[in-house]
């Protein structure tokens, strides 16, 4: 997880999201909507979300984010009180930075 920025709260948060090849297709051309979960750690996203994984960076402002229908702490981020969370809007496909396929994806 890279976190960036001033004020207790940074400026960007690269993210992870891991899903099946079906779901990632879609995600290419129309991004991530509303309510989408995110891992800060890879191997979180790929455990709980599938082989498929996307690296998003995203703002970091606390308002556009949810945990458990909280709003995010940022001071928890990447712990295992606070390893994923969800968005309260659409994630555009030009905040995807990377993606990659892992070869041992199980069908779902």
């Amino acid at each position: 997880m890279r976190i960036s920025g001033k004020k207790g709260y940074k400026e960007h948060m690269t993210v992870y999201h891991g899903t099946n090849s079906k779901a990632a297709q879609t995600i290419k051309k129309e991004g991530f909507y509303k309510g989408t979960y995110f891992a800060f750690r890879k191997e979180d996203a790929i455990k709980f979300g599938g082989n498929c994984v996307f690296t998003v960076e995203l703002s970091d402002e606390p308002s556009l984010w949810q945990i458990n229908n909280r709003l995010m702490d940022l001071t928890k981020a990447g712990t295992d009180e606070c390893w994923q969370f969800h968005t309260k809007i659409p994630i555009g496909v030009d905040k995807i930075k990377g993606y990659e396929r892992r070869s041992n994806e199980i069908s779902r």
